[in-house]
């Protein structure tokens, strides 16, 4: 090979890897969980890690391609947690939980395809807990001079799969996801952000069989417990969520609300007895402090309330505890340097309507008085 030709390729392949972006992160968690009758659950101390690395790729102008690697259960997909229980320091698994490519030709418009992000405003996790990669596709057109997006899903559960036109085993089953989203321009004193969001499921009777064949926190839905047969709920679920951040008092002031309402909640009998329609979730979440730079604080402190049929269980937040639950929570983070956060995360829970939760078949303690509380240590490192 002549000297050139080895000048050219070496220059390629410096071109090449100057297009690719590594990105990751690790958390490290020390987690105290004390139960009170909650759950089958009981007491614990115990130490996590989450890790979690991918890399993109710019492979034109327009298009860009990426995967991601995570710490974390293939049957627990709200978490990226992994406890420090495995037999004689066994290997943690690191599966593939990104893989996409995504079609921006201008700021207006984008297009990803693939197992990714969901790519939605979720100020919080009631509705969708952010641990979950979807798979499909997504669409989003934004007017930035008005501040305005449309974001479109459709997500695929399970295949279709027939014979003869005849289903065959697991029902095919979808989910579709619009949301319009305003944000306010940038002001150095006050800025907001407001969404409205409608997500659609094709079939509720497969989430149900999904849930039961993937872990028992999923089943607080109403009628979802294992062995129970009787009517569930569709899942079409209204989400009005929003943020407000201030400035002006020296430390920025933050204000999260969210609102759910499942149109497709209904009253039924769970296990002989009747229960209503159980559709409305909610969260309120206040923040005083910023983490831009080095040195600072910030505190947070919330209270959120989710009926057993408000969301779907599968898919929010494993740390609000599914549904059927009401809980407070507090957070407090420290900087320590500019990719190094520590941070302090506590709940205190209870259920929502106890003697659903029994009907349901959840197994709670032999009173209304059931109670979890949660205190997490966790150092945050991200590069």
């Amino acid at each position: 090979m002549l000297f050139s030709e080895m000048v050219h390729n070496a220059c390629a392949e410096n071109t090449a890897l100057g297009k690719l972006k590594f990105f990751g992160d690790i958390r490290l968690r020390s987690e105290y969980l004390g139960n009170k009758n909650f759950d089958e659950n009981r007491y614990a101390w115990r130490q996590r890690i989450r890790m979690r690395f991918g890399v993109k790729a710019a492979v034109t102008e327009t298009i860009e391609a990426g995967i991601r690697m995570a710490t974390g259960g293939t049957n627990y997909q709200p978490t990226g947690n992994q406890s420090f229980d495995t037999l004689n320091f066994a290997d943690f698994g690191f599966d593939l939980d990104r893989v996409y490519v995504s079609y921006q030709p201008g700021e207006s418009f984008k297009i990803i395809g693939g197992k990714f992000g969901h790519p939605f405003y979720c100020p919080t996790e009631i509705v969708w807990d952010q641990d979950i990669q979807p798979s499909g596709a997504a669409e989003i057109f934004t007017l930035p001079k008005l501040g305005v997006s449309l974001k479109l899903a459709q997500y695929v559960i399970r295949e279709v799969d027939r014979a003869n036109g005849v289903p065959v085993g697991d029902n095919n089953s979808e989910l579709f996801v619009q949301q319009l989203v305003w944000k306010s321009k940038k002001n150095n004193a006050l800025s907001a952000v407001f969404g409205v969001a409608y997500y659609g499921f094709s079939d509720n009777e497969q989430l149900r069989i999904d849930a039961r064949a993937s872990h028992t926190d999923f089943l607080t839905n109403k009628n979802f417990g294992t062995g129970l047969t009787g009517p569930i709920s569709d899942f079409q679920t209204i989400n009005i969520n929003g943020h407000v951040v201030y400035k002006g008092l020296g430390i920025p002031l933050k204000l999260i609300g969210e609102y759910v309402n499942n149109l497709g909640a209904k009253s039924f009998a769970v296990n002989g007895t009747n229960f209503g329609d159980e559709g409305v979730a909610w969260g309120i979440m206040g923040y005083a402090g910023g983490l831009r730079n080095p040195g600072e604080f910030r505190a947070g402190v919330g209270y959120f309330q989710i009926e057993a049929d408000a969301v779907v269980a599968n898919f929010n937040s494993d740390d609000l505890q599914e549904t059927n639950v009401n809980s407070v929570m507090v957070d407090i983070s420290y900087k320590l340097a500019p990719n190094v956060v520590l941070q302090y995360d506590g709940y205190y829970q209870k259920r929502n309507n106890y003697a659903l939760a029994v009907a349901n078949g959840n197994t709670v303690g032999p009173n209304k008085d059931t109670r979890f509380y949660r205190h997490r240590l966790n150092l945050k490192v991200s590069f």
